[in-house]
């Protein structure tokens, strides 16, 4: 809803509405937004927002009598907006905005993994099929969103003194299969992908009569308040400056739950508490000076100091098991109880020189950047590839970045071109990358599969970034305008060495998710309608693209290429003092399924097995929309 209606409130009545119609997935999406002056000083700006979709994936399990949708989502939300000329001097403007999504399925919308997982097989086999999701438990999500901005401008005979707050609360609660196989027939043993889970996996915690169900749920609520001081030079002259103050406090406790596996397994049923805190408080400003006739020297610093704390609870309930014909009793109760706290605090400066001449900008950056460091909600053995130590806590990463570059436009061609060409190189110390940890639980010897954050090590990216746009008027005589936008990124990464946990096996490799190659495009071409030219009615065609080439995932599997490629066309009118505009889109064209990464499992001295590739689906989708717009503006 923020994006939708993140505009001032103004002081003359405006209206817009729209509403879109998706047919691969059977979205039904409608918006609107009303802007009232309520007196001279004092202007409303509402909105709504609903969305409700069947989507592209079914969820079937014959032998459950199971036929649904595998994703479906419901949104709806809201925000009002208030501002206030309280003086010629002062104003505020407030937001508070509301928003409660429900998705009855989480199934993985867009990923499907070959021969594992879900069970589902791809390329598409007789026996399989891609849109089709096999899960005993569908489960769910619900999330509900709370935001509140207050912000306040007061002007001063040398600055203008500005008041922030924010407030954000977002609490979401979900249920998942644990699981995550196909149930297809009655089965003593557990088949690889399209098959049957193993029997006596999971049951029902008060009829303790065995049904597959094994579930997960999770509860989570963030809390975040913040609030900032700034005053902004206003006084004309070669020097520019900024300074002020902000602190953040946040607090996110999660609550996880896994229950109904049985004795049959190794495996948990547990209880985990975690609690996170976070303090920050932090001293900022900038100080720019033309030195000469379009030459500038700035410079910018940032002092930040963070506090974290960490509480972690882990409860096991986990019956005794067989091993080998002996029975095992596992721990009972609490099993982990971690308290922890850590302080981070860093200076970042930054400085630039800049020179403008005619149409051009020339400019030279250095930046120290600081990104704190705090605590994973697991620790252990790394998943896939790299067999390492993931501590409960991570420290914070350093990056210098250095970049050039030119900014310029010229009128040879069309109606003139702006374009900006920039080189950058960023050094990295103590590199934070992502990965997923495997927290041995100590009271069943199961294990719990945790996203987690480390410091790999030391590493630098650099890059060439080429953007353009423009606009020719009257292209090829056809009297319809030609509009343009577009770029092209090159960008190396390695890391140069490790940290002791680290796996050495990432030395040399690229940093995670960074494709080599980006290529962009955005073309919209507008004209009158033929032949019906003195109507009023125009005609408008829009093309946009995205590449990217290369790059490795977090495990160091190869990702490959993603490309996105959308078109759309439409009408636009007039009529009855409102603006409407009727379209026709068409996304993912190309209808793209491709291999996100191959995860080879390694087997230490026995080599690497070939894993279970990993699948996205982005079918073809194509819709309608319409907006209709009017008031005074």
């Amino acid at each position: 809803m923020i994006n939708l209606i993140n505009a001032q409130p103004k002081e003359e009545f405006e209206y817009w509405g729209q509403a879109s119609y998706e047919f691969e997935s059977r979205q039904v999406r409608a918006e609107g937004v009303i802007n009232q002056p309520i007196t001279s000083t004092l202007f409303l700006r509402t909105g709504l927002t609903f969305l409700t979709e069947h989507g592209v994936y079914d969820n079937v399990v014959p032998s459950l009598n199971i036929d649904e949708p595998a994703r479906p989502i419901d949104r709806f939300g809201g925000r009002v907006a208030l501002r206030w000329l309280i003086s010629e001097d002062t104003d505020a403007t407030l937001f508070v905005d509301y928003e409660k999504e429900e998705r009855n399925g989480l199934s993985q919308a867009n990923f499907i993994r070959d021969n594992g997982g879900t069970g589902v097989f791809f390329p598409v086999l007789s026996m399989s099929d891609p849109f089709v999701r096999n899960q005993d438990t569908a489960g769910s999500q619900d999330t509900s969103i709370f935001n509140a901005s207050l912000n306040v401008n007061h002007s001063l005979s040398f600055a203008t003194l500005q008041s922030i707050s924010n407030f954000r609360n977002v609490v979401v609660d979900q249920t998942s299969d644990v699981d995550g196989v196909f149930i297809g027939v009655p089965s003593t043993i557990a088949i690889s992908g399209m098959g049957a889970a193993a029997a006596g996996s999971c049951e029902d915690t008060a009829t303790e009569l065995v049904n597959t169900m094994c579930e997960a749920d999770s509860e989570t609520e963030t809390t975040v308040f913040s609030q900032e001081f700034r005053l902004v030079g206003t006084t004309e002259g070669p020097l520019q400056w900024l300074a002020g103050a902000d602190y953040r406090q946040s607090r996110n406790p999660i609550l996880n739950r896994q229950r109904n596996r049985n004795n049959t397994i190794l495996a948990d049923n547990y209880e985990g508490y975690t609690d996170l805190a976070d303090t920050s408080v932090g001293l900022f400003g900038s100080l720019g000076y033309e030195i000469w006739n379009g030459l500038t020297i700035a410079g910018a610093g940032r002092y930040s100091y963070e506090s974290r704390d960490f509480r972690q609870i882990v409860t096991s309930s986990d019956p005794a098991f067989l091993v080998m014909g002996m029975v095992v009793a596992p721990a009972q109760g609490v099993i982990q109880d971690t308290t922890d706290r850590a302080l981070f605090q860093a200076f970042s400066p930054t400085v630039t020189l800049s020179y403008e001449w005619d149409d051009y900008l020339a400019y030279a950056s250095w930046a120290q950047a600081f990104r704190s460091g705090g605590f994973n909600t697991g620790s252990g053995g790394t998943a896939g590839t790299f067999q390492e130590t993931v501590p409960l806590a991570f420290q914070e990463e350093e990056a210098n970045s250095y970049e050039i570059g030119l900014k310029g436009s010229f009128d040879t061609i069309g109606d003139g071109v702006d374009w900006s060409v920039a080189i950058y190189r960023v050094q990295y110390n103590n590199v934070l990358q992502n990965g997923l940890a495997v927290d041995t639980d100590a009271g069943a010897g199961g294990t719990l599969p945790s996203p987690v954050v480390l410091n790999v090590g030391d590493a630098w990216s650099h890059g060439v970034e080429v953007d353009f746009r423009g606009r020719i008027n009257d292209i090829l005589d056809s009297g319809g305008r030609l509009t343009y936008s577009g770029g092209i990124t090159f960008n190396e990464s390695k890391v140069t060495s490790v940290n002791s946990f680290a796996d050495i096996d990432r030395k040399g490799l690229p940093l995670q998710n960074l494709p080599r190659w980006t290529w962009r495009g955005n073309f919209t071409y507008a004209r009158p309608m033929p032949w019906l030219e003195n109507t009023g009615l125009n005609f408008f065609a829009n093309t946009n693209f995205s590449w990217q080439v290369g790059g490795v995932h977090g495990s160091g599997a190869k990702l490959d290429t993603r490309k996105v490629w959308n078109a759309q066309l439409g009408i636009t009118g007039n009529d009855f003092g409102q603006t409407w505009r009727l379209t026709a889109y068409m996304d993912n064209i190309w209808d793209v399924q491709y291999d996100y990464r191959t995860n080879p499992i390694d087997l230490g001295m026995f080599g690497n097995y070939p894993g279970q590739p990993q699948f996205v689906n982005d079918p073809r989708s194509f819709g309608i929309r319409l907006r209709i717009a009017g008031g005074e503006g």
